[in-house]
Parts: C-alpha cells; structure tokens; sequence
C-alpha cells in the first residue's frame, strides 16, 4: 500500500490573555510564555502584582491543546511535539510575531519590552527571536533550556545586546546540578552573554524571588 504524505496551510484561532493596559504611564511591556501543560490565562497570574498602570503583561498561549487528565477535565496547552517540529516552530512564530507587533507598533522608546519564558515556554521564545529577530531589552529563561539546533553564530551579535538571563531553581528536578552546568558550558561555547541566577525552589515561578528579579534586573 502506497502512502503519501501532505501537508496544507489552514487558518486558526489563536489565544492569548493581557493583564493591563498600554497608556501614556506604560514603563515596561511584558510577553510571557507558559510551560508545557499550562494555558495563558493561569500563567498569567504569576504577574498579578505588578502595577497594571505600568506594565502591560501579554500572555501567550500554545497553539496545541489538550487534556491535562486523561480524557476530560481541565485543558492545557503545548508549544511543539518532535513531530513535523519545522512546522510547528514556522506556525507558532508567526503567531507570536504578529501579537508582538500588534503591541509595539508604535511603542515609545522609554517602554521597555521583556521577553519572559518558563520551561518550554522559554526554548519557543529563543526559536521565536532567533528567527524574526524581534526588538526587545530583556529576556528572562526561567527553568528552560536553550535550544542547541539555532546557528548562533547568525544571532550572536543581535542577542548580546539585549540583557539575558537564565533563572532556575535549586530544588528543581528537570534541572539538576549537571544539566546547569552543560548548559552553562554550552553559552560559554556559543558565546552568549546569559546571566545565572539561583533559588531555593523547585520547578515554578516562584513569585517572591521574580519581585527581586524585577526590582533588580528589570530597569
């Protein structure tokens, strides 16, 4: 039996939920992107205290959905499978990208924009940049990982203007002390200008520790 194979560009709906408002008082806009499993719309929750008079937060969410448990229940979201993963990526940056510039068309120059990706959420955003080259100050990896398949050496010198950092807890399972350290070899390697941070924590963001982040990083 002789099976091919097709693919064809459909339409869909996409998701994403705000916290905030962009006005003449905006100090930072935030793009924030939720791990596996999760949906915009609790991920979003995490910035709850900052000041909606001066920050815009958007939340994105992945274009896949499904059941968190089973057959029924709560639904979530995935950013991309291995399978037709070129795809995938292609589909969800240019959904981010048209977000993106639905935000900061006409920004003013004082807003800082921030990038903030946690666990899968923050390989899409270094697939995303890498590929669109958007213009942002900041972008925060929390208890993700950098994908090592991007050709750096054509980024590099757009990356190492902005501020990175890669945050991560100590208590965090998917982030034991080896892998930091490959990963922090591997941006040594590549040479990118990434800053490690630590707390005591598991595998989350952990509010307490992002208020200091923010209110040391984050200017």
């Amino acid at each position: 039996m002789l099976i091919n194979y097709h693919r064809i560009k459909v339409s869909k709906t996409a998701h994403y939920c705000t916290y905030g408002d962009l006005n003449q008082g905006t100090k930072c806009i935030w793009f924030v992107f939720h791990g596996y499993g999760q949906t915009a719309a609790e991920f979003i929750e995490n910035f709850s205290f900052l000041d909606p008079k001066k920050h815009l937060v958007v939340a994105i969410e992945g274009l896949s959905r499904f059941y968190r448990d089973g057959f029924d229940g709560p639904v979530a979201a995935s950013w991309m499978t291995r399978a037709d993963r070129l795809d995938e990526i292609a589909d969800y940056s240019k959904f981010i990208q048209g977000v993106f510039e639905e935000y900061t068309r006409e920004l003013p120059n004082e807003v800082k924009v921030v990038l903030f990706g946690f666990s899968q959420g923050a390989s899409t955003v270094y697939r995303w940049v890498t590929s669109k080259f958007p213009y942002f100050h900041h972008l925060v990896n929390w208890a993700g990982w950098i994908p090592e398949d991007i050709n750096y050496d054509d980024c590099r010198d757009y990356l190492m203007a902005k501020k990175s950092y890669f945050v991560y807890g100590l208590e965090d399972k998917f982030l034991p002390q080896e892998r930091v350290n490959s990963l922090h070899d591997f941006v040594h390697e590549k040479n990118l200008n990434v800053e490690f941070l630590h707390f005591d924590g598991k595998h989350e963001v952990f509010v307490p520790f992002l208020k200091t982040f923010i209110s040391k990083r984050i200017k």
